[in-house]
């Protein structure tokens, strides 16, 4: 019998060094493979080896999906702190709120407890609604009817009054300073003591 001769090492390194390229050129052509199970894990299969011409790489990446949390806050007007005597109710921090002054007001038929004043010293513009019942609003001396319809805006210099209808009012009152952060006065914080009561005692 006659054995077919081996190639020589000359002979097999030349092969290898033909061969060789070709392989790794296809390898690197071909694509790399994501697999992605519910956005979650990321497989990649790629990779050239110097000495088989390929390998096989796998790799694992966890993947942390960021969604954002739900921030939101719902209460009742009636089930929120309030000083006063219950007609002053501190809404904005009932919800959490910080970038702007938001309170409601229950005020009764007929009272002018109201305060006339404006807000100067503080530059804060406001806006009034009526949530329930209807109101006249006195800007500067001269009256507006304030009723679910109608809303107002008044300049922080500006004076203003809100005088209740025959059926009361429930007004929500929203303030904020124009090119300035919010800065919440201590008597709308939870918790501050009621100067009504304060001042009964």
């Amino acid at each position: 019998m006659v054995k077919p001769s081996s190639p020589s090492i000359d002979a097999r390194s030349t092969a290898r060094a033909r061969i060789a390229p070709r392989v790794r050129r296809a390898v690197r052509s071909w694509p790399r493979l994501r697999v992605c199970v519910r956005g979650v894990t990321e497989v990649i299969l790629t990779a050239p080896h110097e000495r088989s011409c390929a390998r096989v790489r796998l790799v694992v990446r966890q993947r942390v999906k960021e969604e954002p949390v739900p921030d939101y806050a719902v209460k009742k007007i009636d089930d929120m702190e309030a000083i006063y005597l219950g007609a002053f109710k501190r809404a904005r921090a009932e919800l959490g709120v910080s970038s702007f002054g938001m309170q409601v007001m229950d005020m009764p038929p007929g009272t002018d407890q109201y305060p006339e004043h404006d807000h100067s010293e503080d530059g804060q513009e406001e806006v009034y609604m009526v949530l329930r019942g209807s109101a006249d609003i006195e800007i500067e001396g001269e009256r507006f009817p304030l009723d679910p319809d109608t809303m107002v805006r008044v300049s922080p210099g500006t004076r203003r009054k809100i005088w209740p209808g025959d059926d009361g009012v429930r007004v929500l009152a929203i303030g904020g300073t124009p090119g300035k952060s919010y800065e919440a006065p201590d008597i709308t914080e939870l918790g501050q003591p009621d100067p009504m009561a304060q001042a009964s005692v």
